[in-house]
Formats: structure tokens, C-alpha cells, sequence
């Protein structure tokens, strides 16, 4: 009698994993050889996008863009860091260079000397940020200046758009 109690909570045991097994290699979307392929009319040819854009991949594309043209690297400065921030509370809803002034910015970084700013709003990506920057002539200046020693590059999403203020300075 015992031996026949065992060989049925065996059984028990190993029917909700066999049923499992068998659901993950028949039905499983991930796994089954029965999902649903999705077909080339379902297939969604413009994505949303990103739900976080990386600071740090926007300065390192800056940065190799600056390499490849023989440039320096810029510094990260945290004190340009705290402008940074405050321009970018201001541009989610007065999209404008107007807040920006140069004496202000010295406030924040007592060596910054020549400086300028790049603003980006509504692009998806770290690279389509990039990239709308070096194919406007006035913000691929900023990015190619070779006077430029430090930066600070800050993005935040607001509603339901990127928003990325850089901000540009020379130490020397």
C-alpha cells in the first residue's frame, strides 16, 4: 500500500511539470512551435520610442564625432552640470536660447570662459540627437569648436518628448 501511496504522489507531482513542458514547447509566443509568427503587415516600421535616452551616450557620440575630426574630447564638468539642469527646467516650456546667458553660466563655473549651448527637443534616441546637431551649422560649431575644453549634457523627458540641453565652455 505505501509503495502504490508514493508511485500516485509521484504521478501528481509530475503532471503540472509535464503540463508546463508541454505548454512551453507546443504554445508558449516565446517557444512553441505553434505561436503566431507576426507577418511583415504587422510589424510595427516605426517603434516608440526609447523610454530613457542615456546622457552618457550623447556625450560619447559628441565626443567620437570630435575624435574623428582630430578634435580633444570634452570634460565633463559638474559644475556646468548644475546650468545644464536649470536650462533644461526652462526649455520644456520656452524652447529658446533666450535663457541663456553666458554671464549666468559663469556664475555656475567660475573657470568657464567662452562658452555656448545646444538644445535638442523631440528626437527619439541619443543618435538622432547627434546627429540633428552636426547637420545644423549653428550647433556643429559648438560641437567642433576647438576652443571648447568642458561640457555638460543633461536629457529629461517631459510629457511625451526628450528634451537635451549641452552646454559648452573653454577653461584657458
Amino acid at each position: 500500500m505505501k509503495k502504490i501511496l508514493q508511485n500516485f504522489l509521484q504521478l501528481l507531482i509530475g503532471i503540472p511539470i509535464l503540463a508546463v513542458v508541454i505548454y512551453l514547447l507546443f504554445f508558449s509566443s516565446k517557444f512553441g512551435i505553434f505561436r503566431q509568427s507576426k507577418s511583415l503587415s504587422t510589424l510595427d516600421l516605426n517603434p516608440a520610442p526609447k523610454a530613457y535616452i542615456d546622457t552618457l551616450g550623447v556625450y560619447n557620440l559628441v565626443n567620437d564625432y570630435r575624435a574623428s575630426h582630430g578634435l580633444t574630447k570634452l570634460l565633463l564638468d559638474p559644475y556646468m552640470c548644475n546650468f545644464a539642469k536649470k536650462r533644461l527646467k526652462q526649455i520644456h516650456t520656452d524652447f529658446t536660447h533666450v535663457g541663456y546667458k553666458r554671464e549666468v553660466l559663469k556664475t555656475y563655473c567660475q573657470q568657464c570662459r567662452d562658452s555656448g549651448e545646444n538644445l535638442a527637443k523631440g528626437q527619439p534616441d541619443e543618435s538622432s540627437i547627434v546627429q540633428d546637431w552636426i547637420t545644423s551649422p549653428e550647433h556643429l560649431a559648438n560641437i567642433t569648436n576647438p576652443q571648447y575644453s568642458l561640457t555638460c549634457i543633461v536629457v529629461d523627458k517631459y510629457g511625451a518628448q526628450w528634451f537635451a540641453v549641452q552646454e559648452f565652455a573653454s577653461n584657458f
